[in-house]
């Protein structure tokens, strides 16, 4: 715990020194730019200090999958998804999921810490609670990466097609998704 504070203190510290210099080379710039590099730094340093993934994540934003679709916002409902860390194989076996209305669950590589190309995927799934559901995978998972289960709406069509059926999130914005490790031999 000590050591994890120092290393936020380093961190401010870090930051306050390169605000300074900043602030003092660029004197005559306007005070719009110069907090936007403070910003900028802020969440780089951030970035480093909170295990490497993208800074944008850090604003919500992640990096596009493709084609641009809207997420589905089922704010005023229970959305749940759990999957454990799993031994490599054929299939990941997700823990529990609830879903408001239709939808699947997509696996995806890992892309540079956010959800990458999907290595599998769940026929349709009706509203409800779900427990102990395998997604088949398209090549089996290997020990020592990172997958992503992602909770996908059905556009109405009941077929999963990843550029129509959009990601579902939150009551606060956030895609539904959980992040997992595969582990063993």
């Amino acid at each position: 715990m000590w050591k994890a504070c120092i290393a936020l203190f380093s961190c401010c510290d870090t930051i306050i020194k390169v605000t300074f210099s900043i602030t003092i080379y660029f004197k005559h710039m306007h005070k719009h730019v110069l907090t936007f590099i403070v910003v900028a730094i802020a969440l780089v340093t951030a970035t480093i200090f909170f295990g490497g993934s993208s800074p944008l994540s850090l604003l919500g934003v992640s990096k596009s999958l493709g084609t641009v679709q809207e997420a589905t916002d089922f704010s005023s409902e229970e959305i749940t998804l759990s999957v454990l860390d799993q031994a490599p194989g054929g299939a990941v076996v997700v823990e529990h999921t609830t879903l408001p209305s239709g939808g699947y669950v997509a696996i995806h590589e890992d892309a540079e810490g956010v959800p990458g190309t999907i290595i599998g995927k769940s026929a349709y799934l009706s509203q409800g609670e779900i427990n102990g559901l395998a997604v088949t995978l398209e090549r089996p998972s290997v020990a020592g990466e990172v997958l992503y289960a992602v909770l996908l709406s059905d556009n109405g069509d009941q077929v999963l097609a990843p550029e129509a059926d959009a990601p579902m999130i939150d009551q606060a914005g956030n895609v539904i998704f959980s992040v997992f490790n595969v582990i063993g031999e």
